[in-house]
């Protein structure tokens, strides 16, 4: 049952007798300032209040909430509390509070501040010690540990060190790792995506995350817009690997005293990977050279280059490191696989090349 009546709360409301009440002491008690403000909806009760009751952070937070849509006054509530408490948990909760219902610049500087400074702490942490590294991760643990009474708390770093850690990997990278297709991340679900890579970095955090998946909803965006764009990064991590390989062949080439020339080697090496049209697209070339070369890359051109591999210790090398940039470059630890016709026509040929394009053929 209520210690204040509905008849005292009228009474206090109308000016009326508080009978054995002082008008002083109910102004100093915030569970009855709380229902006279509750009863009248009136948020000028907040200026009789008393200063104890003004810096009391269940009252305050109460009045913020109930007035969320008046900023001016809800701000001059805050802003004089934050000025009075020095409690950790009291000044970050109603921080984060006020960013989200007031989107003022002013507290999203200060809860920024708050978040990078414990990050740091974290971060520090783990320079000192291997075991609390391997233990915390982004230090969502420690989160927990300490604030683990505020939802409001662990839902906004949840989403700080989520968004940290979609922008310190490259998710789009990730993504085209592990899925061949976008309709496949659907298959598997976007949230669990998102999760198995949290955890990479933070397990507790990933823990939470699946408990609350209301923290992922603000990211979903991005693998949806990745999925979006799925056959344009295709396109130009295509054109990205290609021309790294071009350009770490020319270079290397330029230190190199070998008979082969880098165009005979490149087109050579890829007629065999099935993937000249490929180098030519990227090494802009004209047809007319193009043609060229492909004439040049005859029956002929693979006993030059059996006979080469065999007498010449240098062009042997030479010819490895180029066939290794090459599928280093585009296939990275993957085994490409020769064109069908090379296989048929060359296989004895090319198993005679050396050690290591024998192992090759072998691992196929």
């Amino acid at each position: 049952m209520s210690k204040y009546s509905k008849e005292l709360i009228i009474c206090y409301i109308n000016g009326d007798d508080l009978g054995n009440y002082s008008v002083d002491e109910l102004e100093n008690d915030k569970y009855f300032m709380m229902k006279v403000i509750e009863y009248s909806n009136d948020k000028e009760m907040y200026n009789l209040c008393s200063d104890s009751v003004k810096k009391d952070y269940e009252f305050v937070k109460y009045m913020v909430l109930k007035f969320k849509n008046d900023i001016n006054f809800i701000k001059n509530v805050a802003d004089y509390f934050l000025d009075s408490t020095d409690t950790d948990y009291e000044r970050i909760e109603l921080v984060i509070i006020m960013e989200e219902l007031t989107k003022d610049i002013k507290y999203s500087v200060i809860s920024e501040a708050i978040y990078s400074g414990k990050r740091v702490l974290f971060e520090l942490s783990k320079l000192k010690d291997e075991e609390v590294e391997r233990s915390i991760g982004f230090g969502f643990l420690l989160i927990y540990d300490s604030y683990n009474h505020s939802e409001i708390i662990l839902k906004y770093y949840a989403k700080k060190m989520i968004e940290e850690i979609l922008g310190e990997c490259n998710l789009e990278k990730i993504l085209h790792e592990r899925f061949k297709r976008p309709e496949d991340i659907n298959n598997s679900g976007i949230n669990n995506c998102m999760l198995s890579i949290i955890e990479r970095y933070d397990s507790m955090l990933a823990s939470y995350a699946s408990a609350y998946l209301d923290v992922l909803i603000p990211f979903r965006g991005r693998i949806v817009n990745i999925q979006k764009n799925w056959n344009r990064y295709i396109s130009m991590d295509e054109r990205k690997r290609y021309e790294d390989m071009l350009d770490k062949i020319y270079k290397y080439m330029e230190e190199v005293d070998s008979i082969f020339t880098e165009t005979f080697l490149i087109y050579y090496i890829g007629k065999k990977l099935g993937i000249i049209e490929k180098i030519k697209q990227y090494d802009c070339i004209n047809d007319e050279m193009y043609e060229y070369i492909v004439q040049e890359l005859d029956d002929d051109s693979e006993d030059f280059v059996d006979q080469t591999l065999k007498t010449s210790v240098v062009d042997r090398t030479c010819y490895n490191t180029v066939y290794n940039i090459m599928t280093t470059s585009l296939y990275g630890n993957s085994k490409p696989e020769e064109s069908t016709d090379e296989k048929k026509t060359n296989r004895c040929r090319v198993l005679k090349l050396d050690l290591n394009s024998k192992k090759e053929e072998g691992n196929k």
